[in-house]
């Protein structure tokens, strides 16, 4: 590029800087455009409308500071969730196979009782479309002949830490995360 070219790029450059700065002043009152065109959180009466009457009871006085309020719920205030139950497809019992302490298989005459419960939730594919299977997984208890309680817990996985996160996050089956 020759100087006389640069030269001229600069000079284009300069005036569509200054015509872009120009445009920035314009709205309704400075132009022929209509009035819902100006920035709607730029709009100031212009000084030819009269300022709005003070409501009954109120002096003309500046109004007081208000104190800042957060964005969001308030504490205390009751919250909701989903409005719909889970309608679960499929229930996986969970329950021990063996005793831990003494090897003792057991039957399925054994009595156990349910010590806890989860649903998972597992996108998949479907024609056209995406389906949400939900599965609930229940765990049992069992006591073998010899007085030994053997409880069936949910699987563990890995377990992410980052230096100065308040809470690591440990996958387990109670997640609700799936290969999808």
């Amino acid at each position: 590029m020759s100087r006389e070219e640069f030269e001229a790029w600069g000079w284009r450059q300069h005036e569509l800087a200054r015509e872009l700065a120009n445009r920035l002043g314009v709205d309704s009152r400075t132009s022929s455009r209509p009035p819902s065109s100006d920035d709607p959180y730029r709009r100031d009466d212009g000084g030819d409308a009269k300022p709005p009457a003070a409501p009954p009871g109120k002096t003309g006085k500046p109004d007081e500071k208000k104190a800042a309020r957060r964005a969001g719920k308030r504490p205390g205030t009751k919250g909701f969730w989903r409005s719909q139950p889970i309608v679960t497809s499929a229930e996986v019992p969970h329950a021990p196979k063996a005793c831990a302490d003494c090897g003792a298989n057991f039957g399925p005459d054994l009595a156990r009782r349910c010590v806890g419960a989860h649903v998972s939730l597992e996108l998949s594919r479907g024609f056209m479309c995406l389906q949400v299977a939900a599965t609930k997984h229940v765990y049992f208890a069992v006591r073998c002949p010899r007085g030994c309680d053997n409880v069936e817990c949910p699987g563990v996985g890995a377990r992410s830490e980052i230096e100065g996160r308040r809470r690591n996050l440990q996958l387990s089956e109670r997640c609700l995360i799936g290969p999808m």
